[in-house]
């Protein structure tokens, strides 16, 4: 459901799409002030008003919400009644200690349908074959019975980027031509790694089937794009987003940085204020359908910009860019 109804809202006017923020925004802060304690106290000491005529005004009262804060609140912030219940989640902890934090099946759906929509935007369905070259500690740590079986029920097949010697990539490249994906998705920095191992091998991988290359997690710097599409021979689509602030945006096909607004609300805070068009700053994200634990206003520790043009591919979402991720990425 989630997925038929990001098809549709993609060609929204901006017009169209910023009312449908402002609507869910509105029930998002109904919710959190009736259902979340840590937002109730939150939205009193800040002069929030619920019924303003205008929720995204309303919600430039809010303080920043930081990871501390998330850490302080604890069980004040979650709503343990979310429909089919909450789901565990933590963090790297690159930037210091791993922050923990619950998904409820609403924001999961959305952003799951999110990723399923920018793939679609380079003819990749779901269920086409899908090389992962992902992974971290907190992923190998979940590897069980029931991720394996999910991952089958996808066709996505993971390959470590935590355990790229010589030897096990050479084993990757064997995997690659007997599986001969339609899409590749993983870390700017491994998928480089890997395409100049190949080289340094010899190998032509099949790319028979092969449609894009999908990157996210770090910067993806223009050396390593040039050489996965030199090698590839397809496109190369960035997307950020995190685990705690969700699906934010993604590149379609003409290149457009497009944000999923439909369920992210992003701004871009220069000295604690709103930047000027086309100005960096830092990233400050409000996720529309985080139910169990809401993020509201919050503080991703990214730069980016927000661009007030319109991309030639006639979709509706805003775009904006990422200028530079946290300096930890490597």
């Amino acid at each position: 459901r989630c997925a038929r109804e990001l098809e549709a809202t993609q060609w929204m006017s901006p017009a169209e799409t910023r009312e449908l923020q402002r609507v869910k925004l509105a029930q998002l802060l109904h919710h959190a002030w009736e259902r979340v304690p840590f937002y109730r106290r939150r939205f009193a000491e800040a002069g929030l008003d619920i019924h303003g005529a205008d929720p995204l005004s309303e919600l430039r009262r809010l303080p920043l919400l930081s990871k501390e804060d998330i850490r302080g609140a604890g069980e004040e912030m979650v709503w343990r009644a979310a429909p089919g219940g909450l789901s565990l989640r933590s963090t790297g902890g690159s930037t210091g200690e791993p922050l923990t934090f619950y998904l409820d099946r609403r924001r999961q759906a959305y952003d799951q349908a999110a990723r399923m929509r920018s793939h679609r935007w380079f003819g990749v369905e779901l269920g086409d074959c899908e090389v992962m070259l992902w992974g971290s500690p907190i992923e190998q740590s979940r590897t069980d019975r029931l991720r394996g079986i999910r991952d089958r029920l996808f066709n996505q097949h993971l390959l470590d980027a935590f355990q790229m010697s010589a030897a096990r990539m050479d084993r990757y490249l064997d995997e690659w031509d007997r599986l001969r994906p339609t899409a590749l998705f993983g870390y700017p920095s491994s998928i480089a790694l890997f395409v100049r191992h190949a080289r340094t091998r010899n190998r032509s991988l099949n790319r028979a089937r092969l449609l894009a290359v999908f990157v996210t997690g770090e910067v993806c710097y223009a050396q390593d794009r040039k050489a996965m599409e030199d090698y590839f021979g397809v496109p190369v689509a960035d997307g950020y987003g995190s685990r705690e602030a969700g699906f934010i945006a993604h590149q379609c096909q003409h290149g457009g940085m497009h944000m999923t607004a439909e369920n992210v609300i992003v701004e871009i805070l220069c000295d604690g204020q709103e930047a000027a068009a086309e100005e960096s700053g830092e990233i400050v994200v409000t996720h529309l359908d985080a139910y169990g634990m809401p993020f509201i206003r919050y503080r991703t520790g990214d730069v980016g910009r927000l661009l007030p043009v319109r991309c030639r591919c006639g979709r509706g979402l805003p775009l904006m860019d990422v200028v530079q991720g946290r300096s930890t990425d490597f």
